[in-house]
């Protein structure tokens, strides 16, 4: 039996090595993950199909951070645009996948929200890429989403708390969160306040006062809603008949507590109608008023700057008089309105002197002449 040997040129037996021991051979499987990454983002990648017995990782712009054999853990750079990932079974390439590297999302903006009371507040964020949202939290780190979409309302509140909301972008990469508070300030009690009376119309001055530090009051003319008269803890309303109005305070702020309702009465102040009265000769004179009402008062003087009166009725009967005298009444109210005085005069009218006369006689019956 023969044996032919054949000869081939050395550099034919490389190549036939080479090409067997290191060319690529990705037919077997793939490498499966994310290939939008964010960078400093650890992201994981795994075999799919591929059998191997020495596996050998490889990355372009990225580290490997855990490594099993069949899957690794990749942390990309910041920087670098595009990242390159080879999976070699010894000196054989069986898989290889490229990503793109993008930047993080910038946190989003958005700002304190406060409200006065008990209730709702809602929350707007901007700042997210085309095609991202937003997510809300109740956590800075950890939770679960409560919400997605660039505005979010809280449940009632009845305290201060804090909230967090993040961008993601269309590949579903989470910006850090910016924190917001939801600020619930206290509404102040209603002030104090007295009611107020006059007698007949005019200026009415109102006061209120127990408004928080920092505080102010509104007056109004009305229980709800309404326009405000006046700002401050004193008000002087001009009133000609009996209403109401109603107070408020006001906290720093800008919170404002339940209205006061606050009564001005306006007391109406009676006429005093008196007349003249006349008598011949020494001798008393009754003077007489009207005009009061019910539990009202009348006040005789003797002076019209006197302060201290003489007598109290409807009537009047003065001392015995030899001359005309005047004198005044007034009406004090049940609610103590004072009219005016009114002047009334105790006239002493002269008596004629005795006349002079002289008798007459005759003798018998007939007419006899007096004069």
């Amino acid at each position: 039996m023969k044996t032919i040997l054949y000869k081939f040129p050395f550099y034919l037996i490389s190549l036939l090595f080479s090409t067997s021991i290191f060319a690529a051979d990705t037919s077997f499987g793939s490498i499966e993950g994310s290939t939008n990454v964010v960078c400093n983002e650890s992201v994981i990648y795994s075999l799919n199909g591929i059998l191997y017995s020495n596996p050998d990782w490889r990355v372009t712009n990225g580290s490997i951070s855990t490594n099993s054999g069949g899957s690794i853990s990749i942390n990309w750079d910041c920087g670098a645009t595009s990242g390159n990932i080879k999976f070699y079974d010894g000196r054989i390439l069986k898989a290889e996948l490229n990503v793109n590297i993008l930047s993080p999302p910038s946190a989003p903006s958005s700002s304190d929200k406060d409200r006065c009371g008990t209730g709702t507040v809602t929350f707007y964020a901007s700042g997210a890429p085309s095609g991202g949202n937003y997510r809300w939290y109740s956590s800075s780190s950890s939770g679960s989403v409560l919400h997605t979409g660039s505005s979010f309302t809280t449940p009632s509140l009845s305290s201060s708390k804090y909230y967090w909301v993040s961008v993601i972008n269309s590949y579903n990469h989470e910006s850090s969160r910016t924190r917001v508070q939801a600020i619930i300030y206290s509404k102040p009690s209603a002030p104090s306040a007295s009611n107020k009376s006059r007698c007949g119309s005019g200026t009415v001055n109102l006061g209120a006062s127990g408004a928080p530090s920092g505080g102010n009051y509104r007056w109004y003319g009305a229980s709800s809603g309404g326009s405000v008269l006046k700002t401050g803890s004193g008000y002087s309303p001009t009133v000609s008949s009996s209403r109401s109005y109603y107070v408020s305070a006001v906290s720093s702020q800008g919170c404002e507590g339940p209205r006061k309702r606050v009564i001005v009465t306006i007391n109406p102040v009676p006429s005093v109608s008196v007349s003249n009265s006349a008598r011949c000769g020494t001798g008393k004179v009754t003077l007489t008023a009207s005009g009061a009402g019910n539990g009202d008062e009348y006040q005789w003087f003797d002076s019209s700057s006197s302060g201290l009166y003489i007598v109290t009725g409807s009537s009047f009967t003065t001392p015995n008089l030899s001359s005309s005298k005047d004198y005044w009444v007034r009406i004090v109210t049940a609610e103590g309105c004072t009219t005016s005085k009114q002047k009334a005069t105790a006239i002493i009218r002269s008596l004629p002197g005795v006349p002079t006369a002289s008798g007459d006689e005759r003798c018998g019956t007939g007419n006899l002449t007096l004069t």
